[in-house]
């Protein structure tokens, strides 16, 4: 390295120390939620943020960290919450069931599936609520909890589905396969993996 080099290397250095001394971290606010988490936040438009537990409470805490209120499911919660344009929050739990919850906490509906939910789920732009379940099934449920359709994979499905622009829902499976389909959940191809699929994609 020449001499020139080393100096603006040392350089660059030195104001990125700089620049890290001048910055100080500081914690706003924490909240003892009493339980284990692997569920990601998700916030809502008033600033309101929902998160998931392992003994089975979706928590949702005011912009400063003060409880606003908890709803029980009857098992873990590893599903990570998503909250539609209208407020409702939708979620997964290891009761088997998944769930929309009014802003207020209050129950709208569940859906029951044949095992966990550890999918998170994704929303279509026409409403429609996707996510996979412990079961083997992709779901498609309308914005009343109806069935609309679903895809059998064979296998448990944790990996959290993403949907395109154009209405394509992809996500992989223990299957060892990544698929993606259309709106109306018909397959429009899949990918061998050379393991099972489990982060969302």
């Amino acid at each position: 390295m020449t001499r020139r080099a080393t100096g603006a290397c040392g350089l660059l250095m030195a104001f990125a120390a700089a620049a890290f001394a001048e910055t100080t971290l500081t914690n706003s606010w924490q909240v003892n939620l009493n339980s284990l988490n692997d569920s990601s936040p998700a916030l809502a438009a008033d600033g309101t943020i929902y998160v998931g537990t392992f003994d089975g409470k979706l928590w949702a805490l005011n912009p400063n960290g003060s409880r606003k209120w908890v709803f029980r499911t009857k098992n873990e919660i590893k599903s990570s919450p998503a909250v539609a344009a209208d407020g409702t929050i939708y979620f997964g739990s290891r009761d088997r069931r998944f769930y929309a919850l009014a802003s207020d906490g209050s129950k709208k509906w569940d859906f029951k599936t044949g095992g966990w939910v550890d999918s998170s789920p994704a929303l279509a732009s026409d409403g429609t609520v996707c996510f996979g379940s412990w079961d083997g099934n992709f779901y498609a449920l309308s914005l009343a909890g109806v069935l609309k359709w679903k895809f059998p994979t064979g296998k448990p499905i944790t990996s959290s589905p993403a949907i395109t622009g154009d209405g394509l829902i992809v996500f992989g499976g223990h299957d060892q396969k990544f698929y993606a389909l259309g709106p109306d959940g018909q397959k429009k191809w899949e990918f061998a993996t050379a393991q099972s699929f489990h982060p969302p994609p």
